[in-house]
């Protein structure tokens, strides 16, 4: 296993950021569920981010999909998302449409803010 390669922190970051949320699912007995894909991803994320965005409109990347995975495990929608394929997916997006979000850096260099310029359903 990768802990004898690494690091132990590092191991539980990977663990964290890459295969978290599909273990949390099926340990709620859930059967396969869907990991979201680039035209679901500002609808998946959307409500969560209703929820947590900051004044400025900015919201970070890792609480905003706790927030939407523990949404989809309530709501029984039987999608999820890592932080590492949010971070595809968000840079994925920008660069088809730069018109539907904008993110950066944090202050501390440590996690990704992400500023929906569209929202359905107003906000």
């Amino acid at each position: 296993m990768e802990i004898k390669n690494r690091y132990p922190e590092n191991v539980i970051r990977a663990l964290l950021d890459s295969w978290f949320f599909e273990f949390v699912t099926q340990s709620y007995g859930r059967v396969a569920p869907q990991e979201i894909d680039r035209d679901e991803f500002l609808a998946f994320i959307q409500p969560a981010y209703k929820q947590l965005a900051g004044i400025g409109g900015y919201c970070l990347v890792r609480p905003l999909v706790l927030c939407s995975n523990i949404l989809s495990l309530c709501d029984s929608r039987g999608f999820f998302l890592e932080y590492d394929r949010a971070v595809e997916l968000l840079e994925d997006t920008y660069q088809s449409d730069p018109t539907a979000l904008h993110y950066t850096i944090d202050r501390y260099n440590t996690d990704y803010q992400i500023k929906l310029d569209r929202i359905s359903g107003g906000h």
